[in-house]
């Protein structure tokens, strides 16, 4: 094997250890969920390129190394979340403000390289939302509940404990 050819097969070796660890401890099946789901809903645009490659790896039973995707994939791990239930949460968003994107829990970001701008939401403002999904909260009432900051009507039939957590609903 030539130098640099050993060179450049070092390199890639270290920097999917690196992207293994950035993952660590999500397992590989649920990484490569996240990458699918971020798909289209991209918390950060690159470019076209780094979406292509995160859409074949996907295919190849892989997962992407941006790590802005890795830390969202966290963070809503850390609040509880399965990377269908935040899809499932974007898609309640979307369907919520009708197709409009300006609302104070979406956030923005500029893509690279003059890219779209991006609407990514944070764990934080959403860490209520699967416990009133649980709970039995349709998904979308439960998006629309925040996003309203709680000052929409709960519908009939909920019940509260003391400390906030929702223990009946009948959603109607």
């Amino acid at each position: 094997m030539p130098q640099d050819e050993y060179f450049e097969a070092e390199a890639r070796q270290r920097e999917r250890e690196a992207a293994q660890a950035r993952w660590d401890p999500i397992p590989h099946e649920r990484r490569v969920r996240w990458t699918q789901m971020q798909l289209d809903f991209p918390p950060v645009w690159f470019g076209t390129f780094p979406m292509i490659f995160s859409a074949q790896a996907v295919q190849r039973d892989d997962y992407t190394n941006i790590t802005e995707w890795v830390n969202v994939a966290h963070d809503f791990e850390n609040a509880g979340f399965t990377p269908e239930q935040y899809y499932l949460l974007r898609m309640c968003i979307r369907a919520c403000l009708g197709g409009e994107d300006d609302h104070h829990l979406l956030y923005a970001m500029q893509g690279n390289r003059g890219g779209p701008k991006c609407r990514y939401i944070t764990a934080s403002d959403w860490v209520l939302w699967p416990e009133l999904v649980k709970s039995g909260m349709t998904p979308k009432r439960a998006a629309q509940l925040i996003l309203d900051g709680g000052k929409s009507p709960f519908p009939d039939g909920m019940i509260i404990s003391g400390s906030g957590e929702v223990l009946l609903s009948t959603d109607d």
